[in-house]
């Protein structure tokens, strides 16, 4: 999608008025963790039949950062963001010397269920996304973290606000805006929600195959899930993260080869990627 039809959402989230806080805060929290808007928010509704959120598992700490240079992928982060943004290789004496404190956000993926336990789901797959609080990299991250902050050590829920309510506020928030969805596979589910499995074949764990079916481009109406789109897209065309540290950083799943079935999530440490996050603000 257009750089000004990015520029233009977050513009739109960044003028919501006092009144919306819970909302604003909850979009740009979404964006800071390219997260699923499930994995922010904390209610569930009668009619979320398929969809478990984790919101209320979602934390925060401040951490700091300073480089690991024996670590070879964030070696190569330090001479790829360097190359990107002042067009040399890096002064690894001054990488050495650097100390920025970073906001880890824990997400639980919201997708990566584990068990179903007397009808409630137990998650498994928490990731950790880190922003630099210095706000010539991010404006907004001290402003979320202070907000989500002030509850966590309160014991307060964070974001205590549904599905629904957020995709019908973004439908009117974002109207006029749309991208394109690219080609993907996803699992058949039955009329009931339940996951579709084939009869006659297994997967590599000795389970029922889920059955998959192929969802062509199509273009889409901006709601919530808008937020994770472009939030990769800026993790990428800004930032330079590979579409692996893209993954990871979302809960994306990568594909073994062609073997649908052999999808899995992707996981590192965030000091691997933190380089490419130290690129000042666009404006």
């Amino acid at each position: 999608m257009s750089e000004d039809t990015i520029h233009e959402a977050w513009r739109r989230i960044n003028n919501l008025p006092p009144q919306n806080e819970l909302e604003q805060r909850t979009l740009q929290t979404a964006r800071l963790c390219c997260a699923r808007i499930g994995e922010i928010i904390s209610l569930k509704t009668p009619m979320d039949k398929t969809a478990h959120p984790t919101g209320a598992n979602l934390t925060v700490e401040i951490k700091t950062y300073q480089p690991n240079l024996r670590n070879k992928q964030e070696l190569s982060a330090w001479i790829d963001t360097k190359l990107h943004t002042e067009y040399h290789m890096p002064n690894l004496e001054r990488i050495m010397k650097v100390k920025e404190d970073f906001a880890v956000f824990r997400v639980t993926t919201e997708k990566r269920l584990i068990e179903k336990q007397e009808g409630n789901y137990k998650h498994g797959w928490i990731r950790e996304c880190a922003r630099p609080l210095n706000p010539k990299y991010d404006s907004t991250t001290q402003n979320v973290v202070d907000y989500i902050l002030k509850r966590q050590n309160k014991g307060e829920p964070i974001f205590p606000v549904n599905r629904f309510h957020m995709y019908t506020f973004t439908k009117e928030l974002f109207k006029g805006l749309s991208y394109t969805i690219e080609p993907y596979l996803k699992a058949k589910r039955t009329a009931t929600g339940e996951y579709q499995r084939s009869q006659t074949e297994l997967n590599r764990y000795g389970k029922p195959k889920l059955q998959m079916e192929l969802v062509m481009e199509h273009e889409k109406d901006a709601s919530d899930h808008f937020i994770r789109h472009i939030a990769r897209q800026e993790l990428e065309d800004h930032n330079g993260f590979t579409t692996k540290e893209a993954d990871a950083f979302g809960g994306w799943t990568q594909t073994e080869g062609a073997n649908v079935q052999g999808q899995r999530y992707v996981k590192m440490p965030w000091s691997n990627y933190a380089p490419r996050l130290l690129i000042a603000e666009a404006t």
